[in-house]
């Protein structure tokens, strides 16, 4: 298949591009970049503006969104060393997860609960529905096995609690004594790489395993849909310059895996086939 070609929509900010989220519904549909510092909201137009308030750093974010009880757009912002919170034209850094203020790795939405890890911890602390202020008695632990948590992607009903060498699926219990429990029988013994290459594929968890295979969530089974020769270069690509996103063109549900600067491979969840992207 060919790949297609591109179309300039906007020019947003300075590099580095750090994040970019849309979902319809939030915020009218339209796109929320990260450039540099600086927060944008972009429109499909090629709209473009900023938000008022500043998010430190330059690498990669982890960014997802929700609506408040009053039905308004929410976006959180994990940085790696701190969280910051989206609303209307604001972004404001918050207190994560207490005190002292470790920061987050990550952060996902799943009914109506915000969920973030804390960075070098196997702890996942949540905000319950209506409330505003992220509290350290209220955590989650990964029951399997303790490891370090690389970060937290929601798919369907599961949050999956991705640790350097486990996987653990979570969900909502409904349950005010114990909102949030493990999923009976959703744990792995594989780790994650990166977060930033762990994706919601269309209802379909993809990413790196702590081995440098690329594993698809097929039911219950991460099975590996890399061969050895992708695997041999994501572990010849340094750990920070992989990344991964996802979108669908012409019916093609695609997982796109960059690697810095050496390659970016696309895999097609409906042909089950790879193809390394490349333009002239």
């Amino acid at each position: 298949i060919a790949r297609f070609g591109l179309a300039d929509v906007a020019t947003v900010g300075t590099a580095p591009i750090r994040g970019v989220f849309q979902r319809d519904g939030i915020f009218g549909g339209d796109a929320i970049i990260l450039a540099q510092e600086t927060l944008y909201r972009l429109s499909s137009g090629g709209v473009q503006t900023a938000f008022t308030g500043t998010v430190a750093g330059d690498d990669l974010v982890v960014m997802d969104a929700g609506l408040d009880n009053n039905g308004d757009s929410v976006v959180r912002i994990a940085t790696g060393s701190a969280m910051y919170k989206v609303t209307g034209t604001n972004v404001t850094a918050e207190t994560f997860p207490d005190s002292g203020n470790a920061g987050a790795t990550s952060v996902a939405f799943l009914s109506g609960y915000w969920i973030g890890t804390e960075v070098g911890t196997d702890f996942a602390y949540y905000i319950e529905p209506g409330g505003s202020t992220w509290t350290p008695l209220e955590f989650a632990a990964a029951e399997y096995r303790p490891d370090k948590l690389k970060g937290v992607v929601v798919v369907g009903e599961i949050a999956w609690l991705l640790g350097d060498s486990t996987l653990e699926g979570w969900r909502a219990t409904g349950d005010v004594n114990s909102p949030l429990a493990p999923a009976g029988g959703l744990k792995f013994d594989v780790g994650c790489k990166t977060i930033h290459a762990a994706v919601n594929c269309r209802g379909v968890l993809e990413f790196v395993d702590n081995d440098g295979s690329v594993r698809m969530m097929a039911g219950a089974d991460p099975a590996i849909i890399s061969d050895y020769g992708l695997t041999q270069q994501i572990r010849e690509t340094s750990t920070a310059d992989i990344r991964a996103s996802f979108f669908t063109k012409d019916q093609h549900p695609l997982y796109v895996l960059t690697l810095g600067e050496s390659a970016t491979w696309a895999y097609d969840l409906g042909t089950k086939v790879w193809t390394r992207m490349e333009s002239d």
